[in-house]
């Protein structure tokens, strides 16, 4: 059993790939201040859900939907999303 339970993990790793970014100082306290926001507690975490919001507006744009946002004040704003 302990083979098959270290197979599986290390088949789990070969399929992780690492990817590294440079960020302006800027642009990484922009993460970092999302991160905590969200109450994430890795910045891949992050990366992930917003690839999933990605995924799921890309998909919306190509199915001709729209992305609108309603404020508080009950005005809605459409955004323009520049695929």
């Amino acid at each position: 059993m302990a083979g098959r339970e270290g197979a599986e993990q290390l088949s789990t790793r070969s399929q992780v790939k690492r990817v590294q970014f440079n960020f302006s100082r800027e642009a990484y306290d922009t993460v970092v201040s999302l991160q905590n926001r969200l109450g994430l507690r890795t910045k891949t975490e992050l990366f992930r859900r917003a690839i999933s919001f990605m995924i799921f507006i890309v998909k919306e744009y190509d199915e001709g939907g729209k992305l609108i946002v309603e404020r508080k004040d009950g005005t809605q704003v459409q955004v323009a999303l520049v695929l």
